[in-house]
């Protein structure tokens, strides 16, 4: 039966040279599951993989994950893997937790610079808090420029804070 949830129905008599890199991956996967776990934890699962292949497993991961209902705790250092893959990520920096969140969450609204430069790419200024209003803030920066940001998304912020600036390519 767990063979069969991960797509290799007949593989159970092959020998291990019979398999592909990824029918490898499905097997040990296979060999978790009869055991029914609450929780399973994939350590860089995708990466021996090629890309071609890495980018199928991903699908059948998640897909996998769905189908059985068991969390995956998915550790990897691709970014793009991370948010594609996961309900939940957690960017951690020097042993500790930077940030918790929905992939969405991490990149639009990251909570620190670490974050912000870690989860896809993004244009970084260093600027200053001008003027301060109700529903938007200017940012100063040394070249003369200015950049708005969101008063809802920055409440905090206080005229005269040094401050990194993140944009990403696609808001431009």
């Amino acid at each position: 039966d767990t063979l069969a949830r991960v797509g290799l129905p007949d593989s159970g008599p092959k020998q291990i040279s019979q398999l592909s890199g990824g029918q490898k991956q499905r097997i040990a996967i296979a060999r978790c599951l009869v055991l029914e776990p609450a929780v399973l934890l994939l350590d860089e699962p995708l990466g021996a993989l090629d890309l071609k292949l890495r980018e199928h497993m991903k699908v059948e991961l998640k897909q996998l994950q769905h189908e059985i209902g068991t969390t995956f705790v998915y550790i990897t250092h691709d970014q793009s893997e991370a948010l594609v893959m996961s309900d939940q990520v957690a960017v951690m920096n020097a042993g500790r937790f930077e940030q918790v969140g929905a992939p969405q969450d991490l990149y639009y609204n990251p909570h620190t610079a670490f974050v912000a430069g870690f989860v896809g790419e993004s244009n970084r200024w260093k600027g200053t808090v001008g003027m301060t209003h109700d529903d938007h803030i200017v940012i100063n920066l040394p070249t003369g420029g200015a950049v708005l940001a969101s008063r809802k998304t920055h409440p905090t912020l206080a005229e005269g804070q040094p401050v990194d600036v993140f944009v990403r390519p696609e808001t431009i």
